[in-house]
């Protein structure tokens, strides 16, 4: 419980963030599924992309990830309004299913296999992080309209505050997680989507939108970068 309480301080800051409260600002919140792929690089070699390798591959799989978000914004023209929010994000991926795992001393003592029952024969390796953001941008609307479209940019500023991942023994599968911040990470995110006004003060929106880390801070050798793809719905309320 007492790692969740800082998460949920972060989701309650764009509400301090108000110095008033008027026509012009909003409050929205959504929540997302997304899917991810993980790319390596090379820090000081030549080329980027000559040393960019995607995880993603025939041994490896994106798996289902979330988000949720919380933003203030203010409308500074009838079609254009600024924002800035929190944002917690979770995404990983596995690898492919190894299957009839055999294990050394399943033998007779004359190099024959026996096989016990009691060991694991199916194993997925998975792998995930959680990360907070906080993302400042702008979105673009047609205004007045019931039904209308909108287009989204944000620049994300985060930490990878958890990781998470699967290991197995002969007769057990366990889950390790480590809470520690990995570093400042930058992110891109670009989003299109759809206004549904329910009313004077309440809008339902639902987008697609991709996020690309852009830069992190990191002093490892091989630096691990990740794109990620997805939609989400929520509400928008005038305060």
């Amino acid at each position: 419980m007492k790692k969740i309480q800082p998460l949920f301080f972060l989701f309650l800051l764009p509400i301090f963030l108000i110095a008033q409260s008027d026509s012009k600002y909003l409050l929205s919140y959504d929540f997302g599924l997304t899917g991810s792929e993980n790319f390596y690089y090379i820090p000081g070699s030549n080329s980027q992309f000559e040393n960019e390798v995607p995880l993603f591959n025939s041994d490896t799989y994106k798996v289902l990830g979330w988000n949720a978000r919380i933003f203030v914004e203010r409308k500074i023209f009838d079609f254009a309004a600024i924002k800035i929010g929190a944002e917690v994000a979770r995404h990983g991926f596995r690898m492919a299913k190894l299957d009839d795992l055999r294990w050394p001393d399943e033998t007779d003592g004359n190099g024959n296999w026996v096989a016990n029952p009691d060991y694991i024969r199916e194993y997925t390796p998975k792998t995930f992080s959680t990360n907070i953001l906080i993302p400042v941008g702008f979105r673009l609307l047609v205004p007045d309209k019931k039904l209308s479209p909108y287009f989204e940019y944000l620049f994300s500023t985060g930490w990878e505050i958890m990781t998470s991942n699967t290991e197995f023994s002969e007769t057990e599968i366990t889950k390790n997680i480590e809470w520690k911040n990995h570093g400042l990470r930058i992110y891109n995110n670009l989003a299109i989507g759809l206004n549904y006004k329910l009313s004077t003060n309440t809008i339902l929106f639902s987008q697609l939108y991709g996020q690309y880390e852009l830069a992190q801070e990191s002093t490892a050798p091989v630096e691990d970068y990740y794109f990620a793809f997805g939609a989400s719905a929520g509400l928008r309320q005038s305060l």
